[in-house]
């Protein structure tokens, strides 16, 4: 276990093969719910095991059991709990939900908790080094600033370079809720303070670091950050666009001015969705056109090995072409 900027905020890293599922009975509904989305047992078994460590995190900073956790969401933009945003839970001995934040690369997780009632939100990322050093991150992932600092980095350390801005990246985007409903092309982390291109940022709200792989028990060959916010400052507006247990999930703006959940279960179902959202965003734009542009974008980013998150991306490059 590590901490951050004080006790109040908590880091460890698990190896989930070595976690007991036998103790999945302290998972609550909604938790066992999300795990039933898997198809693939061993993508369900990581699932339930990055939770099993998690309330046993969380249970050894309160003393409470580990059982009696209920989990709680908060969306920033749009205030409701219908499982986005910001995670937290519910804990017996705290007058408010404990925030917290897991991130699973492999047969690895990190998570944190913070028991700070100042913490606003809290991220940690986590990823294979390197995973993003392929053709087309910098273009729908990165800065102008960040591009600039990346031009006077030697070519053998630019793919650990750009792998080190993601996971930073990834933590904020986490610690603010949003997920990537915020461009993270618009979030500059090549500094100790994050930065949101267009928007305020204060020293006194944020607090990024990058993690020491043998500080909180991770092999050298990982790449981690924790971000932690601070209350105070504005929220992006738009809902979290982000991946399921199940595979990926975009929770968007509704025509009725809720939110809907477009729930999809494999990455081609999920690009036919980016060209649906596309053609109706550019309506003036042949549909065969925006298929084109999907597929050359698709093409790629497709080696790229942050899987997850490779329609989002898709959709950030498309869009670019097409608004030109």
């Amino acid at each position: 276990m590590s901490s951050l900027a004080g006790p109040g905020v908590s880091l460890a890293a698990v190896r989930l093969s070595g976690v007991d599922l036998a103790l999945e009975h302290i998972l609550d509904d909604a938790e066992l719910a999300r795990a039933n989305t898997f198809r693939s047992p061993a993508l369900r078994r990581r699932f339930v095991a990055g939770r099993i460590v998690l309330r046993l995190h969380i249970s050894g900073l309160t003393g409470d059991s580990p059982g009696s956790l209920e989990l709680d969401y908060v969306c920033p933009s749009c205030r409701n709990r219908t499982g986005h945003g910001v995670p937290g839970y519910r804990v017996p001995s705290l007058a408010r939900p404990l925030r917290v934040s897991l991130s699973r690369s492999g047969d690895w997780c990190v998570l944190a908790a913070s028991l700070d009632e100042g913490v606003a939100g809290i991220g940690v990322d986590l990823e294979a080094t390197p995973s993003a050093g392929f053709d087309g991150f910098q273009s729908v992932a990165m800065t102008a600033h960040e591009r600039g600092k990346l031009a006077g980095v030697p070519a053998p350390l630019r793919s650990g370079f750009m792998t080190r801005l993601w996971v930073r990246k990834e933590a904020v985007l986490k610690a603010l809720g949003t997920g990537l409903a915020l461009d993270p092309a618009t979030v500059d982390v090549s500094g100790p303070v994050p930065r949101l291109i267009g928007g305020p940022a204060s020293e006194e709200r944020w607090q990024l670091q990058d993690l020491d792989p043998a500080s909180v028990g991770l092999p050298p060959d990982f790449t981690a950050a924790c971000a932690v916010r601070k209350p105070g400052g504005q929220h992006p507006r738009r809902c979290l666009v982000g991946v399921s247990a199940g595979g990926w999930e975009l929770v968007v703006d509704s025509p009725s001015g809720g939110v809907e959940t477009l729930a999809m279960t494999n990455e081609p179902e999920a690009l036919m969705a980016v060209v649906e959202r596309l053609a109706e965003r550019f309506p003036e734009e042949h549909r065969s056109v925006i298929e084109e542009i999907v597929a050359e974008e698709h093409g790629l980013l497709d080696d790229g090995p942050i899987r997850d998150y490779i329609p989002v991306l898709v959709e950030r490059a498309a869009k670019l072409r097409l608004s030109r």
